[in-house]
């Protein structure tokens, strides 16, 4: 009987890290799905994303991986999340639907001037506010909580065609 308690109290332990880990990204509901085993499939929500979306670009090759941390690190400094991070490529949103507003310390074109500061001509943005989904992407095994904007492709198009150094709100 002492045992069973035992493994009980473990179990509950955990489940509350769990939830205190990700409560600032998750929501209570998909946290408690994953923890008794469903699929959070289902569980995506519509609101409001503000997002930045940005290319970093170096002279070697080794000084994009040194861009792409700084550009994290002032992200996360106002509390935003950085969603993807492909190649030379960093998506972010700040405000997150499950952040607390007044947790974040900055708007969009605030944190992208911040980032063009910092790293000069050596990126290149868009940014803006669109309704989109969030939750968790992934599955209970594979937890992959983050954003679907719409219309990513034409906005990938866009900061395209921007030269670095210059930023666009669309």
């Amino acid at each position: 009987m002492e045992v069973r308690t035992a493994m009980s109290s473990s179990k509950d332990k955990k489940r509350k890290e769990l939830k205190e880990l990700f409560s600032d990204y998750v929501s209570k509901e998909t946290i408690e799905g994953v923890i008794a085993g469903r699929d959070a499939e289902g569980e995506l929500k519509k609101g409001n994303i503000n997002y930045i979306i940005m290319q970093v670009r170096g002279d070697e090759i080794k000084s994009v991986p040194a861009f792409i941390s700084r550009a994290t690190d002032i992200i996360m400094s106002v509390n935003g999340i950085v969603s993807c991070i492909f190649s030379s490529l960093l998506v972010a949103t700040l405000g997150f639907p499950f952040r607390r507003s007044q947790d974040v310390s900055g708007t969009c074109e605030q944190v992208v001037n911040y980032l063009k500061n910092d790293l000069r001509e050596n990126i290149r943005a868009v940014y803006g506010s669109a309704e989109g989904l969030y939750g968790n992407l992934g599955s209970p095994r594979y937890m992959h909580f983050g954003p679907l904007l719409p219309a990513i492709e034409e906005k990938l198009g866009i900061l395209f065609t921007l030269r670095f150094g210059e930023s666009r709100q669309i």
